[in-house]
């Protein structure tokens, strides 16, 4: 079962049709998607629409495809499992993690520190590679502390980044960790 819930952080203005790419704003709607059968949580962003058309172009003349859709990992699948025990043990957790995380007032603030990531998977020819913009998400760690007490887990905060263009599998990456953005990347320019 997928919750997907609207969250409105003040009225649509032109300045929340913003590009992501502009840091001193912020994102003023998300889509909270918990997926209980997966334990992971996603707060979409909106589509490629919102990027820079400079980064796009600048991207794409690289090898690189914008992300279709822009999201925020707030519980990828490494952690999610996590959470799925935990749920197939209290199937109640299912809604009330649906609940916290609608309830839950993220705001996405883009700070422009962007990564280029490579990483090569077992079984695939070609590394993979992402451009990632790190953000702001006031409401993440509050989240996390009130998942871990509603669980009894320990899950750690994610390090809070959108994924902006991948090259190879447009899958990405997947980043669990600040450690991985280290050993896995580069800081942009």
């Amino acid at each position: 079962m997928t919750e997907k819930l609207t969250k409105q952080f003040g009225s649509p203005t032109s300045e929340t049709e913003a590009p992501l790419e502009q840091g001193e704003k912020e994102h003023e709607s998300v889509e909270v998607r918990f997926d209980a059968k997966t334990g992971t949580l996603l707060l979409g962003l909106g589509g490629k629409e919102r990027l820079d058309p400079q980064f796009l172009e600048d991207a794409e003349s690289n090898g690189f495809c914008a992300k279709d859709e822009l999201h925020m990992t707030v519980i990828g699948f490494k952690q999610g499992k996590q959470l799925m025990k935990a749920i197939k043990q209290y199937p109640e957790l299912a809604d009330k993690i649906a609940t916290l995380a609608g309830e839950t007032e993220w705001g996405i603030q883009p700070t422009g520190e962007r990564y280029n990531l490579t990483k090569q998977y077992e079984g695939e020819d070609t590394p993979r590679q992402s451009i990632i913009e790190m953000v702001a998400c006031p409401g993440g760690e509050s989240f996390i502390g009130q998942l871990n007490t509603l669980t009894g887990l320990q899950l750690e905060e994610q390090p809070p980044h959108v994924t902006l263009a991948t090259q190879g599998n447009p899958q990405g990456i997947g980043i669990n960790t600040g450690q991985d953005i280290i050993d896995l990347g580069q800081r942009m320019a």
